[in-house]
């Protein structure tokens, strides 16, 4: 049996105001917009605006919102229209982005979001996540001085007032401090990843293909504003209607692979874009400035396809797939193939990230969308350099992938005095028990940065960077990285 109920909704639109005093100050989003320092994010936002009164658009928008917006997208893993109307429903998410009411209109755009992510560059970022670096110190402080390591200051001041009365005044005023080095101190765990942008793989044939469609659609704007070439007012013949039977009848036969097959579809590809080009070639001749009259997005792709068309028609006349800056999208064309070997795809498409782990808190040390080898010794010095300005000295350990082990960064470490997690080179011994002990210890606590490379690309955002800037998406990987080292301030201030 089921018995009936009157169903007595409230009238939220009328009440609205009580609904902020009931939010649970244990929620893990309050707690956290309490333990970030607002001032200094607000402090790194101001930079972005100029100081008189006079020039430049008002700010909208506080920082708290900004910041606060890229912080819960990251959280979330939603799309940017997704957050805007999850902020909308959700008074938590409100109280984090500093409203002091709650209000279920619109807070901004989606679109606003791209320019939140210009105002916190990739540079502004990685000076807030730098704060972290303070923590570390403070903690390694704290654990001398519950060891005994860190003398009293009270004592060193006494012994150095009886140091100088047993003195002569002369030698007192000769005394200078002593240059001793910095002892090292730490552990870092280095590696390298790549993360992957979204983009459709690329092939020689498709990236012809939509750079005809795109030379075809600056035709026709060109053929609308300025008219005909030959003064007879016939539009430009570009056969676009067979380049496009072409391609759509060879790529509907996706098994038929022939090597002689396939350089015959790019070929005729490259006829129809070379033909394309040659036709606004002369419409620039005619009209110097017609340029001017294209949309900004057709200028950008008539900029990357006469590269694209230069790249490709160089690898098909040396029979090569391999060519210095190749570009593998039009629409992003900073995005470089970055080689990987690794089991699941040897080559993925994206920007190369390099990290360093110290005491659980993620820093960058390297973010490029050009490959690199992370294991040269200019590379490997950059990153102990990181180190050293983070912490005022080098570490006790490096541990690292045996890509870092080669003879000059092994050197460099010795004569600094630090351990490096590679094998040694030469003979092995016959005893290897110790080696294998301590090679077992550096892999297991080695671990931790691989779990890191886990966590933030299975829930921090990092497995897929959907912005197609350079710059928003360099501010989105590192708002990934960001976002986790808060997370973990706040769950090691509440053990």
């Amino acid at each position: 049996m089921y018995r009936t109920h009157k169903a007595k909704q409230l009238d939220l639109f009328t009440q609205i105001a009580p609904i902020m005093d009931v939010l649970d100050r244990e929620d893990e989003i309050i707690k956290l917009a309490d333990s970030i320092d607002w001032d200094y994010i607000e402090k790194i936002y101001s930079r972005n605006f100029t100081s008189t009164k006079k020039s430049g658009n008002p700010n909208n928008y506080p920082a708290r919102v900004a910041f606060g917006a890229l912080f819960l997208k990251q959280y979330s893993g939603l799309t940017d229209r997704q957050l805007v109307q999850q902020i909308k429903q959700n008074p938590y998410w409100q109280y984090f982005l500093g409203y002091e009411e709650y209000s279920p209109m619109n807070t901004f755009h989606p679109s606003t979001m791209v320019d939140f992510r210009k105002r916190f560059p990739e540079d502004f970022l990685n000076e807030l996540n730098a704060r972290n670096a303070q923590k570390v110190i403070d903690k390694w402080n704290n654990s001398a001085k519950k060891d005994g390591k860190k003398v009293d200051q009270d004592d060193h001041e006494n012994n150095q007032d009886n140091d100088q009365s047993a003195s002569s005044p002369e030698d007192s005023d000769q005394a200078a401090p002593s240059d001793e080095p910095v002892q090292n101190h730490g552990t870092v765990k280095i590696d390298a990843t790549c993360c992957v942008a979204d983009v459709a793989f690329p092939t020689d044939l498709n990236l012809l293909n939509k750079s005809r469609i795109w030379t075809e659609k600056c035709i026709d704007h060109l053929y609308a504003t300025y008219g005909s070439l030959n003064k007879n007012g016939t539009k430009p013949r570009t056969y676009r209607q067979e380049a496009r039977n072409k391609y759509h009848a060879f790529v509907k036969h996706p098994r038929v692979r022939k090597t002689k097959t396939m350089r015959n579809a790019v070929k005729e590809q490259l006829g129809y874009v070379k033909r394309n080009l040659k036709i606004i070639d002369h419409y620039i001749s005619e009209f110097p400035d017609c340029l001017d009259s294209l949309f900004p997005v057709e200028r950008n792709r008539l900029e990357t396809v006469r590269i694209v068309y230069d790249q490709q028609q160089g690898m098909y006349k040396s029979k090569s797939h391999t060519v210095e800056n190749r570009i593998i999208s039009l629409s992003q064309p900073y995005i470089r193939p970055i080689v990987r070997g690794k089991q699941k795809a040897k080559v993925e498409f994206g920007a190369k990230l390099s990290i360093s782990v110290v005491e659980g808190y993620t820093f960058i040390d390297k973010l490029s969308f050009d490959s690199y080898n992370e294991g040269t010794h200019e590379e490997f010095l950059t990153v102990m350099e990181n180190y050293r300005n983070r912490f005022g000295c080098y570490p006790e350990k490096v541990l690292a992938d045996k890509i870092y082990g080669n003879r000059q960064n092994r050197k460099w470490c010795k004569e600094h005095g630090i351990h490096l997690s590679a094998e040694p080179l030469g003979r092995k011994r016959k005893d290897q028990r110790e080696q294998r002990q301590q090679k077992r210890q550096d892999t297991s606590e080695r671990n931790e940065v691989e779990c890191k490379f886990g966590n933030l690309k299975r829930r921090w955002g990092m497995d897929l960077i959907t912005s197609k800037l350079e710059a928003t998406g360099k501010t989105e990987i590192t708002m990934s990285i960001v976002t986790m080292n808060l997370f973990r301030n706040t769950r090691l201030s509440q053990a």
